[in-house]
C-alpha cells in the first residue's frame, strides 16, 4: 500500500510524474454520513500511446457498495473536476461485457465510439460529450497540489 501510495503521489505533479505514465490526480470517494470510503477514481489529463484506447479516467467502487447509484455520481465529479481544468471531453473504456459500466458511462453523456481488442477482450471506446457537474460525493484528491473537496449530501 505504501508504494502503491508514493506512485499516486508522484505522479500527482508534473515534476516527478513517472516518464512512462502521465499527470493524474487520485480521488477518494467518501460517504458524508459515515466517512465511509466507498470509491476510488483516477482522471488523467493527457492520453500517452498506451492510454490513448483506455482513456482519461478510471474508477471501483467497493463490491458491497454496488448498485447504489456511486460510481455514477463519481464519474460525475469527475466529470466536474476535468471540465474545471479544461478538459471538453473525457475517453473513457469499459470492456464490451461490462454492461454495468457502460450504462455509467452512458448516464453520464457518454457516447459509443468504438472497439478494440486487449488481452483476448473485446473493450468498448466511450466518449463523455459536454461534461456537466452534479455533486453528491466527497471526492478528495491525493497528491501535491492543493486538495479539493466538494461539499456533498449522502443519500
Amino acid at each position: 500500500m505504501e508504494e502503491w501510495f508514493k506512485k499516486v503521489i508522484a505522479n500527482s505533479s508534473t515534476e516527478t510524474v513517472d516518464p512512462n505514465w502521465v499527470l493524474t490526480d487520485t480521488f477518494f470517494a467518501v460517504r458524508v454520513s459515515d466517512n465511509k470510503i466507498v470509491g476510488i477514481a483516477d482522471l488523467r489529463y493527457q492520453l500517452n500511446d498506451f492510454l490513448k484506447d483506455f482513456g482519461n479516467c478510471g474508477y471501483s467502487v467497493r463490491p458491497s457498495e454496488r448498485r447504489k447509484g456511486y460510481v455514477t455520481e463519481i464519474l460525475r465529479q469527475i466529470c466536474f473536476v476535468a471540465r474545471k481544468y479544461g478538459l471538453e471531453q473525457l475517453q473513457l473504456s469499459a470492456e464490451k461485457a461490462n454492461a454495468a459500466s457502460i450504462k455509467t458511462i452512458e448516464k453520464n453523456g457518454g457516447n459509443y465510439c468504438r472497439s478494440f481488442t486487449f488481452d483476448n477482450e473485446e473493450v468498448s471506446s466511450i466518449r463523455l460529450l459536454g461534461i456537466t457537474p452534479k455533486a453528491c460525493y466527497t471526492l478528495a484528491r491525493i497528491g501535491s497540489r492543493s486538495r479539493r473537496t466538494s461539499k456533498v449530501h449522502s443519500a
